[in-house]
């Protein structure tokens, strides 16, 4: 297969046009305190409904296989009771702190 010489240069024009570039401080910052702090909240009062708790690491987040799992234990959309079961993502410092440490 023969390239041009520009076809390079055509692709990241394309590249530009399709997705601008945002700088960073036009960005949402999500980590904040007010964030923590909700998601803390969240985690405690997750733990005061469920009668058990499962702590685990994993490597791969984003491997197929956890990913097959989280969409099981999802709450079906539309249905308006509670998660029999939730899984929480998060930092280690900011779990042990949402746990009591």
């Amino acid at each position: 297969m023969y390239f041009s010489p520009t076809w390079h240069l055509s692709l990241h024009i394309f590249y530009i046009r399709c997705h601008p570039i945002v700088p960073l401080t036009k960005t949402s910052k999500r980590a904040t305190r007010d964030h923590k702090a909700a998601y803390v909240q969240e985690v405690r009062e997750a733990v005061d409904n469920h009668d058990h708790v499962f702590l685990f690491s994993f490597e791969n987040m984003r491997s197929n296989k956890f990913k097959d799992i989280r969409l099981h234990f999802r709450p079906k959309p539309g249905s308006m009771e509670d998660a029999p079961t939730r899984i929480f993502l998060g930092k280690n410092k900011l779990l042990q702190v949402a746990l009591g440490r």
